[in-house]
């Protein structure tokens, strides 16, 4: 029996000490000699890694020291940015920038396109410091965030710059006394210079939502989150000057001749868009210069030009009513205008008149405020001299209430008097231009003026600035309403006052009842004559919410078969009202979608009342019932709104 071998429990290989010893050394020199050898070489490699993570390290706090300055510096520059856009005057189209005090405009401007300039110089100091940075998880999209907003904020004060400058220059011309057809040279060359300032924001706000997602800290973050929730505003307001100015250019005929046909409504007698179409003219613009042509009656017209007529059979309801066709004096039946101006310019083409490129729509009361801009003017046919604050009372003195022959008929003295204030307008200095744009504006956002044009580039901007008064289509949530009327033959429509009670009850699943009673009161006695005050018969209808249907509790239509409108439900009616009397009408529509669902227990109710046009007074009591246990998220809507504007507000509510 053998002691031992090579493959034996008690001897062998395994349990020789020398060869344990001679395994050990062979692996030391396999993996890096001796405990102290390994020791000394990580101690040499210590010696150079440690001093370079070190040196790491410290670039890294000098880029990020430099990445804060440069944060910090934007978030200057982005706090006086928007400052000097807080500054513009909130009105629409080209007025959106040109009220407000331009030397502290620029000043805000000036000090934003500094401090966006030392944001860079801070980046640019950094140097290989944020070399390391770029290529550092997080860090990087600090320093791309900067990067970004740098590049964009100096960008956005040189358009913001462009834009003050253009909008001074606007509002105090070199030369006041020259022609609004002198200056058309000086209006394009603004244009211009909007045109390419409108460029540049659009870039660089393009350039600031390459950001949107990121995690940016700081001022940095808080810079990027302020310009993006602003700028769509800023921009907004800046399309909105350049297309103002651009479609006044065309409509002046700056970029070729142009044809308006020119009508009155007349709110005495009262229609959806304002009041009876009574005088009409022909407004000619060529490279500036304003001329109204041929003016007159409108009856005395349309007489004369039988075939300018939609027959009773396809005419609308106010017109089946009296059994008669429809004219261009009530072509307003509808309360869009631009669907009642193309209606009028379908009709006075039929007439066989020469083309127009659009239709302009005024009041009395417009005509007022343009004087209180160019000043009296005289009319000479009638030995008067009319102002801003006498107009209103010469014109319903002679087309109302005057014993006196009139050559022309009740209706010449509107004529002629239009003539003069377009005659005086039309010899209007550039300093008077911005003061007469805004007048204008007030005007067109009561409804004392309308437009429509043929052509999309003056179009556009009519319907930016509401000026076009186009019927708003039905929304998918929300309340609305608007009370059309057309009235026959009386003219006694800034007598009639309404008092409108709305009653909202809202149902926790968002859909609710508005219940609407309108009372009507003839303020104005019996006249004399009997024309200026009988008694009134009117044709209404009440526009309601989309997709909603009447209710129980509705007055019955009138006329069952009149047709929707934008998609809003509606009630009709045919009433009569005596001098110093009241009438009262009562619809209920149910709507399924009254509320809209922001989030979680957040609701929100939401109005849209439209006033009619051109007609002062009237009120609006509002009331809503809210449901079990709901209340309001701030504060609550109020009972009393004036109807002096339309209404457009929403409020929130919480459920429980």
């Amino acid at each position: 029996m053998r002691a031992g071998g090579d493959s034996g429990v008690g001897g062998g290989p395994r349990s020789d000490p020398a060869r344990r010893r001679n395994s050990r050394s062979a692996w030391r020199r396999v993996h890096g000699g001796s405990r102290q050898s390994r020791v000394n070489r990580w101690s040499r490699r210590a010696l150079v890694v440690v001093p370079l993570g070190l040196v790491l390290v410290a670039l890294m706090a000098v880029a990020v020291v430099y990445l804060y300055r440069a944060a910090s510096a934007g978030r200057t520059g982005e706090r006086a940015l928007l400052s000097a856009i807080a500054e513009f005057d909130a009105a629409s189209g080209h007025q959106s920038i040109t009220s407000a005090d331009f030397s502290r405009i620029a000043r805000d401007v000036d000090r934003a396109s500094s401090s966006f300039a030392s944001m860079r110089r801070d980046l640019n100091d950094a140097g290989p410091m944020l070399a390391v940075g770029r290529y550092t998880p997080f860090i990087r999209i600090q320093i791309r965030g900067a990067d970004v907003m740098a590049d964009a904020g100096q960008e956005l004060s040189a358009a913001a710059g462009t834009m003050v400058t253009t909008a001074d220059q606007f509002e105090n011309p070199v030369n006041r006394a020259a022609s609004i057809s002198d200056s058309l040279q000086e209006l394009n060359r603004l244009q211009s210079a909007l045109a390419a300032a409108l460029g540049t924001l659009l870039q660089a706000t393009n350039q600031v939502a390459t950001l949107n997602g990121k995690r940016l800290l700081g001022p940095l973050g808080s810079a990027h989150a302020a310009l993006v929730a602003r700028l769509p505003r800023m921009i907004d307001r800046a399309s909105a000057a350049e297309g103002g100015l651009r479609a006044f250019i065309v409509f002046a005929g700056g970029t070729g001749p142009r044809r308006y046909l020119f009508l009155s409504q007349n709110p005495d007698e009262v229609r959806p868009t304002g009041g009876y179409i009574g005088t009409y003219g022909v407004l000619t613009a060529t490279a500036g210069h304003i001329q109204l042509g041929s003016y007159g009656d409108m009856n005395t017209w349309y007489l004369t030009h039988p075939k300018a007529q939609v027959p009773i059979a396809q005419a609308p309801t106010a017109s089946q009513i009296l059994l008669a066709t429809q004219t261009i004096a009530n072509s307003n039946e509808s309360p869009d205008w631009p669907t009642d101006a193309q209606l009028a310019v379908q009709l006075w083409a039929k007439g066989g008149e020469p083309s127009v490129d659009g239709v302009l729509s005024f009041t009395p009361e417009f005509m007022a405020r343009l004087l209180g801009v160019l000043g009296p003017v005289a009319v000479p046919s009638y030995g008067e001299t009319v102002t801003s604050a006498n107009l209103i009372q010469r014109v319903d003195y002679w087309t109302h209430l005057a014993n006196v022959p009139q050559v022309g008929g009740r209706k010449q003295f509107v004529s002629d008097l239009a003539k003069a204030v377009m005659d005086k307008l039309s010899s209007a200095s550039s300093g008077e231009l911005q003061p007469l744009a805004r007048a204008a504006a007030k005007g067109f956002a009561t409804g004392e003026a309308m437009a429509w044009s043929s052509d999309p580039a003056v179009d556009v901007t009519l319907a930016h600035d509401a000026w076009d008064h186009a019927f708003p289509p039905a929304q998918a949530t929300g309340d609305f309403f608007f009370d059309s009327e057309f009235e026959f033959a009386a003219k006694n429509g800034d007598g009639l006052i309404r008092t409108f009670t709305h009653t909202v009850t809202l149902r926790a699943d968002g859909s609710g009842d508005s219940a609407t009673t309108m009372l009507m009161h003839n303020t104005r006695p019996t006249d004399p004559g009997g024309a200026y005050n009988e008694p009134t018969f009117n044709y209404i209808v009440d526009y309601g919410p989309g997709g909603a249907t009447l209710a129980k509790g509705s007055d019955v239509p009138y006329y069952a078969s009149e047709p929707n409108l934008g998609g809003h439900a509606l009630d009709d009616w045919f009433g009569e009202i005596d001098p110093l009397g009241t009438e009262t009408t009562h619809v209920v529509f149910h709507v399924p979608h009254l509320l809209t669902h922001v989030s979680g227990h957040l609701w929100e109710y939401s109005l849209d009342w439209l006033r009619l046009p051109s007609h002062a007074g009237d009120t609006l009591q509002l009331q809503v019932i809210l449901p079990p246990g709901w209340h309001w998220e701030g504060a609550p809507p109020p009972s009393t709104i004036p109807l002096d504007r339309d209404v457009h507000e929403s409020w929130q509510l919480l459920t429980p």
